[in-house]
């Protein structure tokens, strides 16, 4: 009896594999798994390392599906650099079982970002990350990039869906760098952020309101302790509202990004702009989103070196056709009315039911309001 249960088990859950599932190539992932394992269902590995070098070495000509198990504990955040991907099939990153989001946390991690997806061939990347959580750590999750300097070295077509950005900046690790952006694309198109959600962002500023500064009970000890926090920094001390260094931004498009969407997110308490754009990157859609508590110069921000700055900068170009529209936006990160759209270089400004025509910046359908008023 208990030999037919075995078979009849065994036989149900290839079944219910190949019925859920769908896909030709997969490979699993545990927190309980070995790396010298191949990455099957019953025998995962234990690191996106790895199933990254069976890709590379495998080379699939089919769609891919990376499962990340998540009811079996927390990843550790490495420094991972990724290269595979197929421009006539797609790469999935998503959490197993569905419902519950596979969690990826550091403790010592004093890297840049978690994974950088390092492609830059002029085609699409397909590269979809779905229901997965990175927090407590002080740098970027994913970073799309595509050549910073040829047009033509761009990657493309990935998506981020249902996942949760918690506590990133250096604001809980002092002895961290800052962090520029949650998520960051440069050279990147035709990109989708869709269904995640952003809580408690934040660096270190020297503005540091409504957040509590670090007392100091040694300064210059302490500076020796927390040398990336530059707001102790005695030429930075300029006045109540200073900036000295960079507040964080949740998502950042640079140098030639084109037709990105971001749609139906949540972002609370995000001590910097909600979304900068950057060097000629056009047509980004920004729609029905959340906001609370979020934005420094305003939600949406843009900007581009200019001659004044460096030489190497002369061909940096403004960024065109932005359309915001349909956005619930509640409290700036001072608790404030929201600013919505703002160009950092002209330092103009657009709210509600606005349109630059030079630019083509559409505004329409927001709701603005500041946080105590909810």
């Amino acid at each position: 009896m208990k030999a037919i249960l075995k078979i009849s088990l065994v036989a149900s859950t290839i079944l219910l594999t190949s019925i859920v599932h769908g896909y030709a190539y997969e490979l699993y992932m545990s927190p309980n798994g070995n790396d010298s394992n191949p990455g099957n269902v019953s025998r995962p590995v234990a690191s996106l390392e790895r199933v990254h070098d069976i890709l590379v070495k495998e080379d699939p000509d089919e769609d891919v599906v990376i499962y990340v198990v998540s009811d079996q504990g927390s990843y550790e955040i490495s420094n991972l650099v990724w290269t595979y991907y197929k421009k006539d099939w797609k790469t999935i990153i998503t959490s197993y079982p569905e419902g519950i989001n596979a969690e990826f946390t550091a403790s010592d991690y004093k890297g840049n970002a978690f994974i950088t997806f390092d492609i830059m061939n002029g085609e699409p990347s397909n590269i979809e990350i779905s229901n997965i959580t990175v927090k407590d750590c002080s740098c970027r999750t994913f970073l799309f990039r595509g050549d910073p300097e040829d047009e033509d070295g761009w990657n493309g077509y990935n998506t981020i869906r249902g996942c949760k950005f918690v506590n990133i900046g250096n604001y809980n690790f002092p002895a961290a760098h800052v962090v520029y952006s949650v998520i960051g694309f440069v050279n990147s198109r035709n990109n989708t952020i869709e269904d995640c959600v952003f809580e408690n962002i934040k660096n270190h500023t020297a503005a540091t309101y409504p957040q509590k500064r670090i007392e100091l009970k040694n300064p210059e000890k302490d500076k020796n302790r927390y040398p990336n926090i530059l707001e102790y920094a005695k030429s930075n001390l300029k006045g109540a509202g200073y900036n000295p260094n960079l507040p964080i931004i949740g998502i950042y498009y640079a140098h030639n990004c084109d037709s990105n969407l971001v749609i139906n997110n949540e972002f609370n308490h995000v001590k910097g702009d909600v979304v900068r754009i950057r060097n000629n990157s056009n047509n980004l859609v920004f729609s029905k989103n959340t906001t609370e508590v979020s934005g420094w110069n305003a939600v949406v921000t843009a900007w581009y070196r200019t001659e004044k700055d460096t030489a190497e900068a002369q061909n940096e170009k403004p960024s065109y056709n932005v359309k915001i529209l349909d956005n619930q936006f509640n409290g700036n990160w001072l608790y404030g009315e929201p600013t919505i759209y703002g160009d950092l270089i002209t330092k103009e400004i657009f709210q509600n039911d606005s349109m630059n025509g030079s630019r083509n910046i559409i505004i329409k359908g927001n709701v603005t309001r500041s946080y105590s008023n909810q």
